[in-house]
């Protein structure tokens, strides 16, 4: 019954896209920052799936009963990188499905790889019809990130998470790194660095100098109080991107770097400073050491999954046979292992290439760096070989870098294009 009126919920959504053709995109993005995986019950009742991943799905359901000629121009704009995505799906479906049968992987292969390609897609549509609407999404994005920061730092203060406690202390980490390490509303702290992280990069496409300072200074504090080490070192090579990007004055420049940088030298005179940097310098109880038999246990197994893999979530039973105390806390190594070498490859290159061609000019600025944050980061945790928000962010700021751009139309944060007409967002009247 929850999830039926779940449904008819994502279905009036929908239906306000006709008119509002962002609604759909954004209500999916906050539900994917601000609802946890572990509780995404909580909106649809017994479904295994997260309630994000209903709504797009009915939100490419009714594009593909109504305008199914936006879906096939879509895949006509990106032939190439649509024909690997459906290569690199078949055969995960193979390894999952057919070679093997994995029972529990359907939940976890809809939420992190099916349903973040189809958004990918609707992104892409919409960002074609209105290209503005990148400034919309690049919004909805960095006010989501101040939000968790503020969320984490209120959370620092009271000795734990403000929301979902009692979802997330089903986690077997909960009790010690739960209270200990900032998380917003994701599932671990790591999703929240990346999310972070990814976010700092964007603000190339702001033009005033006192609001990028201050959203650095923002995002850089939430990096912290997770105590993500890739993170912080992504963070730092965005605030370099910035003062190198940025079309702004010299003094300008200057203010952003060493904004960051005293940032960081009171933070670590802190406690909060002190764990963080017993993490840089220390192996934190073990983490570098078990990535590091990870990928020694992924050498030596490696020739068994060159072409197909053992079938999705199956790399955690292989670790453990390995001896492995932990995940192997990579994305790439997990999914060679569940989908083989072939298909995994195939599928981090596509988002690669994307990412890089969201360097570019003609494109939102920083937009292919955060995207490229993304992808590199999720390979030094579990991320996508888990139920988390990574999934969704690799596609997500995959479609925002490739979609094509109007310089014309940056605009600064705290002025959305909030659209009103139908000639604003594209749809003929």
């Amino acid at each position: 019954m929850q999830l039926a009126i779940w449904l008819v919920v994502c279905a009036i959504i929908t239906f306000i896209s006709v008119r509002r053709p962002y609604a759909s995109i954004i209500v999916t993005i906050l539900l994917f920052v601000f609802v946890p995986y572990v509780a995404g019950s909580l909106l649809t009742g017994g479904s295994t799936f997260h309630p994000a991943s209903w709504l797009v799905f009915v939100t490419v359901g009714v594009t593909l009963l109504t305008k199914p000629q936006k879906i096939f121009h879509e895949i006509g704009r990106h032939p190439l990188a649509y024909m690997a995505i459906g290569f690199a799906l078949v055969g995960m479906v193979g390894s999952s499905f057919v070679i093997n049968s994995i029972p529990t992987g359907r939940t976890l292969m809809v939420d992190v790889i099916i349903a973040p390609i189809l958004f990918f897609m609707l992104i892409g549509i919409h960002l074609h019809d209105n290209p503005r609407g990148a400034i919309l999404m690049r919004n909805v994005i960095l006010i989501c990130g101040v939000i968790q920061v503020g969320i984490s730092l209120i959370g620092s203060f009271l000795g734990g998470p403000l929301f979902y406690v009692a979802q997330l202390s089903t986690k077997y980490w909960f009790s010690t790194t739960g209270v200990t390490r900032a998380l917003g509303t994701f599932d671990d702290p790591l999703t929240l660095a990346l999310f972070l992280a990814a976010c700092i990069p964007l603000l190339a496409s702001i033009k005033r100098p006192s609001l990028q300072l201050a959203l650095v200074v923002i995002f850089f504090s939430g990096i912290l109080l997770t105590s993500s080490r890739t993170s912080l070192f992504l963070a730092l090579l965005g605030v370099i991107y910035l003062m190198v990007r940025t079309r702004t004055s010299f003094t300008a420049r200057l203010a952003i770097g060493v904004g960051a940088v005293v940032l960081v030298v009171i933070v670590f005179t802190t406690s909060i400073g002190t764990s963080v940097l017993t993490r840089l310098t220390t192996d934190d109880g073990g983490s570098s050491g078990a990535r590091n038999d990870a990928w020694s246990l992924f050498f030596q197994i490696a020739h068994q999954f060159t072409i197909f893999g053992g079938g999705i979530t199956s790399s955690y039973t292989v670790g453990l046979n390995g001896g492995l105390a932990t995940s192997f806390e990579s994305a790439i190594i997990m999914y060679s292992i569940d989908f083989g070498i072939l298909f995994a490859v195939v599928y981090f290159g596509v988002l690669a290439v994307l990412s890089l061609r969201g360097l570019g000019k003609g494109h939102l600025p920083g937009a292919g760096l955060s995207a490229a944050f993304v992808v590199g980061a999720v390979q030094t945790f579990s991320s996508v070989g888990s139920g988390t928000a990574a999934g969704m962010f690799m596609w997500m700021f995959a479609a925002i870098a490739t979609a094509k751009w109007l310089p014309s139309s940056i605009e600064s944060v705290e002025e959305p294009d909030v659209v009103s007409t139908p000639e604003a967002t594209g749809v003929r009247a």
